[in-house]
């Protein structure tokens, strides 16, 4: 089966799930207007009001969602890749090895398999490059995944100390 049609099922599966689909682009519409991504400043949160709090938290908690939702995606993508190099390398790997065998060559040691099936396999370079590509991009949206939970999780502990006395929110 093809990358292409197992991201497909993927998507179809994920797609039929029995919950609503999160749907970010009323809450990020204006990043999608402008040409470069808006910042979410950092700000001094201590002298917020609880309206700004209010509003920061919401986008702290909306980015980490949108985050969290993204990296699932970048993993399965990523683990199909390797999977299907992993498939191509042991394929193209074996075609050498019996090539070689059959010529009465000797063997390889393990970086020069690797040395001659990348040179044979325009295919296996290929699903190399997109697993560095993929490992890339997890790693960075990893990082902002990280950033985006240790701000919420800094505003969720504001919040229950701002509420804790506060009369209106005591139970």
């Amino acid at each position: 089966m093809s990358p292409k049609r197992t991201l497909g099922n993927i998507t179809k599966y994920v797609s039929n799930l029995p919950i609503p689909k999160l749907d970010f682009k009323e809450i990020f519409k204006k990043i999608e207007e402008e040409k470069e991504r808006p910042k979410l400043k950092v700000v001094d949160i201590i002298n917020l009001s609880d309206k700004e709090l209010e509003r920061v938290y919401y986008y702290y908690g909306a980015g980490k969602a949108f985050l969290e939702m993204e990296l699932s995606d970048i993993a399965s993508k990523k683990a199909l890749i390797e999977d299907v190099y992993k498939d191509t390398f042991a394929d193209v790997s074996y075609k050498i090895v019996d090539r070689r065998a059959k010529e009465g060559l000797t063997k390889l040691n393990k970086e020069g398999l690797e040395g001659t099936a990348f040179a044979e396999s325009e295919e296996l370079r290929e699903y190399k490059k997109q697993m560095r590509e993929a490992t890339g991009i997890f790693v960075r949206v990893q990082g902002e995944l990280t950033s985006y939970d240790s701000m919420w999780k800094t505003l969720s502990r504001i919040i229950g100390l701002r509420t804790k006395d506060k009369k209106e929110y005591s139970i």
